[in-house]
């Protein structure tokens, strides 16, 4: 499927949800499309990056990173940070 980000928290470079509206508007949204057969597609601010995914772990640009799916949200969690996906 495919989400687009809806915020990071984050204790020192939040992003809110009218932000993350306003650099979609602008072309520089953040996206990630998972393919059924393992691969799918990170674009970040507007740039694409192809990935590989298994299970609830993808590797971008040879860098693994976790991701959990509750209904229709995917969470990606590093250090304090969290970002928030709503599937579209």
């Amino acid at each position: 499927g495919t989400y687009k980000l809806h915020e990071i928290q984050s204790p020192t470079s939040p992003v809110d949800a009218d932000t993350v509206q306003m650099l979609d508007a602008v072309g520089k949204g953040t996206t990630l499309e998972l393919r059924a057969d393992g691969t799918g597609t990170w674009t970040l601010v507007g740039v694409p990056a192809d990935i590989t995914w298994e299970n609830n772990t993808m590797v971008v640009d040879g860098q693994q990173v976790a991701f959990t799916i509750s209904g229709n949200q995917l969470i990606m969690e590093a250090d304090q940070d969290k970002m928030i996906f709503l599937k579209s």
